[in-house]
């Protein structure tokens, strides 16, 4: 929604609102804030705690005090809890005496059984949930809690070096609901994930193939065989599909992606500029759809520069949200194929689509480290960083790591990525 941060005032008895600044047009724009988030139950009904949570942190937008973009993160963390206490039937403000009980310790215990299993990271884990301890903490400091305490809080005294070298005590508070971002004792690559073997990356596309949405389908594939993320997937143009260009080898093609593409800008994570490899057969098979009744008749309901997306959805719009990440539209389709699967006696409800980029590059790194010594390990790094959009190095370097850790090399070096990582290590790639 568009928020309007309105100036109360009183004249001749009659209320009256309006905007401050009236003398400076550039800071009276500060206190019309759009994108603003709002939340609602499946009931329509609007989750009036939360949006006064939001809008109280709203008055801090204009002196820059909090960004709009935390508030809409915030948002989302909220939107988590709110599917949580409506699958469970449970209310938020629900604090009986037996504390397992209470819907935000229950919660607690999802988000740490998801950062188990791997289907959340352990820092997304700790985010969730410390902006529901801060949205506890506001309605219990604002009297919407009552006298109910939710948590307990102990005191810890540290010893740390002050600047002058000297060790001095620090006392901190903690929560007993608060989750430390700790990291799994298992092998996982970046953002924490378990990447799929290829026999089951091979199960779940046959079944989504029968069983999914042609979007979806289109979706996985692309993310199993490119990388992108889903973000970058939903922003897909069609004029990124046109102006793909050939590899040497005419079975590869390279498709531009990155805010600065122009006449076809693709949203990337950091606004990294790049491109990535994409077979033929994927990339006529993205054509095909492209053209297809379904999605020209998908496009006629488009409006502005939605109707160049590749995916769009049945009303017409993107599969984004407003801030670029994909919209929950995504995850509730997946869903629905976990619930077919598991129906088809197929397990897949570990997986979630960054799984399918994790599977990605570790394939990449495996095919390039069985080609050392015909070349160097840090070209290897170097080409699967450019191919992952990857800011550094960093981020890369867990793909090699959980290769080193793992016996799972065999069945990670399938027939594309080898081919892939050939053609590269024969110079057969464009600069």
């Amino acid at each position: 929604m568009t928020l309007s941060l309105m100036q109360l005032s009183v004249t001749d008895g009659q209320i009256c609102y309006r905007l401050p600044f009236d003398h400076n047009p550039e800071r009276k724009k500060l206190y019309v804030i759009s994108g603003f988030p709002i939340l609602a139950w499946s009931s329509g009904m609007f989750w009036d705690e939360a949006n006064a949570w939001f809008s109280y942190q709203a008055q801090g937008i204009p002196i820059s005090s909090i960004k709009l973009a935390t508030i809409q993160n915030n948002g989302y963390g909220l939107l988590s809890f709110m599917k949580f206490l409506e699958i469970h039937d449970l209310d938020w403000d629900y604090l009986p005496i037996v504390s397992a009980e209470r819907a935000i310790n229950r919660y607690r215990g999802h988000l740490i059984y998801m950062r188990d299993e791997g289907v959340l990271s352990p820092s997304t884990v700790s985010a969730r949930m410390a902006v529901i301890l801060r949205f506890y903490r506001w309605a219990q400091h604002h009297n919407i809690l009552g006298g109910s305490q939710f948590e307990k809080i102990t005191c810890k005294i540290i010893r740390v070096r002050d600047q002058f070298g000297r060790m001095a005590r620090m006392p901190l508070s903690f929560s007993n609901l608060s989750i430390p971002n700790r990291k799994r004792t298992v092998d996982v690559v970046e953002g924490g994930l378990i990447p799929l073997e290829i026999a089951d990356r091979d199960l779940l596309l046959d079944f989504a193939a029968t069983n999914a949405c042609p979007e979806l389908y289109l979706m996985l594939k692309v993310a199993f065989f490119t990388g992108l993320r889903i973000d970058s997937i939903c922003d897909l143009k069609l004029n990124s599909l046109e102006w793909a260009y050939p590899d040497n080898n005419n079975k590869l093609y390279w498709v531009n992606v990155g805010p600065n593409v122009k006449g076809a800008p693709v949203k990337t994570k950091f606004s990294v500029n790049g491109r990535v490899l994409i077979s033929k057969d994927l990339l006529d098979e993205l054509k095909t759809y492209s053209k297809s009744m379904r999605r020209l008749l998908r496009e006629g309901k488009a409006h502005g520069s939605d109707k160049h997306l590749l995916f769009i959805n049945k009303n017409g719009r993107t599969y984004c949200r407003i801030d670029g990440i994909s919209s929950s539209s995504i995850n509730g389709m997946i869903s629905k194929l976990k619930k077919k699967a598991l129906h088809n006696h197929l397990d897949i409800s570990d997986f979630h689509m960054h799984r399918a980029r994790a599977t990605f590059g570790t394939s990449v790194v495996l095919a390039g480290l069985a080609l050392v010594p015909k070349i160097h390990i840090s070209t290897v790094i170097s080409f699967a960083r450019d191919l992952l959009l990857h800011k550094d190095e960093v981020a890369t370097m867990t793909y090699i790591k959980f290769i080193q850790n793992r016996e799972i090399k065999a069945a990670f070096a399938d027939e594309y990525t080898r081919e892939l990582i050939g053609s590269f290590a024969m110079g057969n790639h464009n600069e």
